[in-house]
């Protein structure tokens, strides 16, 4: 309401200014208006309209067949009991199968932070860290610098927004012998040390952040690689290829897990032995909604396979978010403006019948608007009238080594 009040008595001012007359610029204020709204809801639409979702009708459930109608077969054994998921501030850890042990903890005002240790034969050969904030918070903690790289062996921006984000990546990092002011990484080596485990060459890493409104969880893994880890010229790496396909497998379990709201089952990530077992877990992952619809009856056979194939497709290229929430912005405010200001010039030439006082009118309005619009949201953000006040923060965390290519 403030913004619109403060830029329709400026295009006011500037319309009377431009035509010579305040009669005139009046109407064209007025027209100017009425077809500046059309511009902008035109706008909105087309940046924020989402994609024709697929929708699955649901049939009532059927009764579940009796033994005497339904063949008989073998129950698979019931699965184990998982262990308890590690705990950070609230949020839960995934972790992939095996034996982990707490190695480290930081706690400062800003986050809380872990280290788990995986240790075969004295070579820490598994390690995850996770840091989260230990208080909600109502500003937009960023997604990490290396979502903004192009040069990683995956890098999977899902979605950066205002009210949540998630963004996920891979590489390679040969750990650092001795931390450069990282305290929790500088606690881990000594407490290695003192028990004489050595690090490995190399590690594969697999990194994901996930984040609401008032709370974020950033997840990386290590896992280590052979002394001489790069395949023979000309050949796929198919190491690198399985921690590729495993990364995508955390979005489901870190999006659960930074809300608090992940079961044992789900947070017990599978072993990265291959891309291609990588790849089923994740195919597995998807369709398990889809199945449970179908073992209680809920859609049919055909819709069953239907929208499975779907969930595959999905799982294996998901959509992705090419812009940040700041290019994007930008973007949406670009098109906006070049909408604005070709109406500006119909509009004028409508009422006034004048190119010249058009094409002034017009670039008055480039000049002056955006100031006008750009102020009123410092105000409003700076005053915290009517919400907390919200900033974009980044937290680049730091790496336990640096990156090998």
């Amino acid at each position: 309401m403030a913004h619109r009040v403060l830029n329709s008595a400026a295009g006011w001012v500037l319309a009377s200014y431009a035509t010579g007359s305040v009669v005139t610029g009046t109407w064209v204020q007025i027209w100017n208006g009425i077809t500046h709204s059309a511009v902008f809801m035109t706008n909105e639409l087309a940046w924020e309209s989402p994609a024709t979702s697929p929708v699955i009708d649901l049939a009532e459930p059927v009764k579940t067949p009796t033994a005497a109608t339904q063949p008989a077969k073998t129950q698979p054994p019931a699965p184990l009991p998982s262990p308890p998921l590690p705990i950070l501030a609230g949020k839960q850890i995934p972790r992939p199968p095996g034996a982990w042990r707490e190695l480290a903890r930081e706690d400062t005002p800003q986050h809380a932070a872990i280290a788990l240790g995986q240790i075969d034969n004295g070579l820490l050969t598994g390690l995850i860290i996770a840091r989260a904030n230990t208080e909600q918070t109502s500003n937009i903690i960023g997604p990490p610098s290396h979502c903004q790289r192009e040069d990683l062996p995956v890098v999977y921006p899902a979605y950066d927004t205002p009210r949540d984000g998630y963004c996920a990546y891979a590489m390679r990092v040969m750990p650092a012998a001795e931390a450069d002011g990282d305290a929790l990484w500088t606690a881990v080596l000594k407490g290695l040390a003192t028990e004489k485990i050595v690090l490995p060459p190399t590690y594969l890493e697999a990194a994901a952040r996930a984040r609401t409104r008032e709370n974020f969880l950033d997840l990386r893994y290590y896992f280590a690689e052979p002394a001489d880890p790069t395949p023979p010229q000309g050949q796929d790496d198919p190491r690198l290829d399985a921690i590729v396909a495993w990364t995508a497998l955390l979005q489901g379990s870190a999006e659960l897990a930074v809300r608090g709201r992940l079961s044992p089952n789900q947070g017990a990530l599978p072993a990265i032995t291959s891309a291609a077992a990588a790849r089923e877990a994740l195919i597995r992952q998807a369709r398990e909604p889809i199945d449970r619809l179908r073992e209680v009856g809920a859609i049919d056979a055909a819709t069953h396979i239907k929208y499975s194939e779907i969930a595959e497709r999905t799982a294996l290229h998901p959509e992705v978010q090419g812009w940040s929430l700041l290019y994007r912005s930008m973007a949406k405010v670009t098109t906006y403006r070049i909408a604005a200001y070709l109406d500006t010039v119909a509009t004028t030439i409508v009422v006034t019948g004048n190119l010249g006082q058009s094409f002034l009118l017009a670039n008055l309005n480039a000049l002056v608007k955006p100031v006008i619009a750009f102020v009123n949201e410092i105000g409003w953000v700076g005053g915290g009238v009517g919400a907390p006040r919200a900033a974009l923060l980044s937290s680049s965390f730091p790496d336990i080594g640096t990156e090998k290519r």
